[in-house]
């Protein structure tokens, strides 16, 4: 409970529109029985968001570790950091499960209904809505969310519906 008020704040931030507390807990509703390390991986790893910043993981890491300092729980701090960190690439297979469980079901959104998608979608378009280039930089990285999954999956299927939608806009 200690960790959730603290996190809390971080994912309260103006500038946020998806990744918010209620993504946090979308993505722990997907773990079914996640370990101590991925339960907090999953509350810490996006404290530290600005969109289109390269190094939010390794600043959520820090968070993590800072709050650490004050709170004595027995957890494996650097496993913790390992699965944040995992979510930097998610392009790639993972062999530990808890980070691919974390990146999975970080990524779920993709497997949403057109109603889910084009939520997600606004709320990403708030967040880089100081991005001159947003279309190109967000058609970008949907495709290469189409690469990795394939064109005979509903990944690939819903990231075309994204892609047409912005299009549209």
């Amino acid at each position: 409970m200690i960790a959730i008020k603290f996190v809390e704040k971080f994912y309260a931030e103006k500038h946020r529109g998806f990744h918010t507390m209620k993504h946090v807990i979308n993505v722990l509703s997907r773990l079914p029985h996640p370990s101590f390390e991925l339960y907090y991986a999953t509350l810490f790893h996006d404290t530290y968001y600005v969109p289109g910043n390269d190094d939010n993981e390794e600043k959520s890491c820090e968070i993590f570790k800072n709050w650490m300092k004050s709170n004595s729980i027995d957890i494996n701090v650097d496993k913790v950091c390992r699965i944040i960190m995992a979510t930097k690439n998610p392009f790639q297979t993972f062999s530990n499960p808890d980070e691919r469980a974390l990146v999975e079901a970080d990524m779920s959104i993709f497997l949403g209904s057109h109603k889910e998608l084009i939520e997600y979608e606004n709320q990403i378009s708030y967040e880089f809505k100081e991005f001159l280039d947003y279309k190109k930089f967000r058609i970008k990285f949907l495709q290469k969310v189409m690469n990795f999954y394939g064109p005979n999956s509903k990944q690939w299927e819903n990231c075309q519906f994204i892609i047409d939608y912005i299009r549209a806009r």
